[in-house]
């Protein structure tokens, strides 16, 4: 994924998809570990978000959110930062 937040950070986010897809599918893949999944599904939000796909980034980010709530503290962090997120785009009414 590192690859992806790269891309992103220099607003190449059509390049950074493909990477996310895979970080996806990988972590996907591995449903004891749903702390991974819901960062990958947070950043894709992200990305999806300064693109203008706002109805795939909204979908991806309630599904992250929906994870990080129920793992509890040792999502805590993350969480934060993704309620920060929603903050600052104005979609953080509702969950």
């Amino acid at each position: 994924m590192n690859i992806a937040q790269s891309l992103g950070t220099l607003n190449r986010y059509e390049e950074a998809l493909p990477s996310l897809d895979r970080a996806l599918a990988i972590r996907a893949a591995r449903p004891d570990q749903p702390i991974p999944l819901a960062e990958a599904r947070f950043y894709k939000g992200q990305i999806l978000w300064e693109m203008g796909r706002r109805t795939e980034s909204l979908a991806l980010i309630r599904q992250a959110r929906e994870v990080l709530v129920r793992q509890g503290e040792p999502a805590r962090a993350l969480l934060t930062e993704l309620d920060a997120w929603r903050a600052e785009t104005g979609q953080a009414g509702g969950t």
